[in-house]
């Protein structure tokens, strides 16, 4: 079995690589952990110029239809350049949780302005007492009326700060391990 790249994901190596040699120093990488926000928003910016928010989305939703290879190496490179953009936040945790649960409305509602670098999402899933156990939720969903009522405690919510929506992960039935019974929110 050949595990090697192909010619077009070795230029996509390439390209992710020079441009981080290019936009991040280590004296770069100070200042902007700095910053009130954390991440820089002129990076931010020019990343969604390069489409690198739109790598893993499929052709319908505005993206490239890219895979979990070419996110490997684009977070090889972001690693290697201590990169503290929110990607992981946004467009791998958030956005395929957008692009998986959501209906056509909120995918385009919600991925084309987190595509191009507008808007950015963050996922709230983790709990204390969950111990790294993804379907662990205590968060409470409830129906009133034609709207929903949670309440709850996430423990961590990456990028939280600086995200217009967040999609908060309650339990609308079951206990608190139960494989079922879980929904995603939007929350502005």
């Amino acid at each position: 079995m050949d595990f090697s790249f192909s010619e077009e994901q070795n230029l996509l190596k390439d390209s992710f690589s020079r441009y981080m040699q290019d936009a991040y120093s280590f004296d770069g990488y100070r200042q902007i952990i700095e910053t009130d926000s954390g991440y820089s928003k002129q990076i931010w910016a020019q990343m969604a110029e390069l489409q690198w928010q739109a790598l893993p989305f499929s052709d319908n939703d505005g993206g490239l239809n890219y895979g979990s290879v070419e996110l490997l190496l684009l977070a090889e490179e972001l690693g290697r350049g201590l990169c503290v953009e929110p990607y992981l936040a946004n467009v791998v945790l958030a956005g395929q949780t957008i692009a998986k649960l959501g209906n056509d409305a909120q995918r385009s509602t919600l991925l084309t302005p987190l595509i191009n670098g507008e808007h950015q999402i963050s996922l709230a899933f983790a709990e204390l007492a969950g111990r790294y156990s993804a379907l662990h939720c205590e968060t409470q969903a409830r129906a009133d009326g034609d709207r929903w009522l949670l309440s709850g405690h996430k423990s961590m919510v990456l990028n939280a700060p600086n995200a217009q929506h967040l999609l908060v992960v309650a339990r609308t039935a079951g206990a608190a391990d139960a494989d079922h019974g879980l929904g995603v929110f939007v929350v502005p």
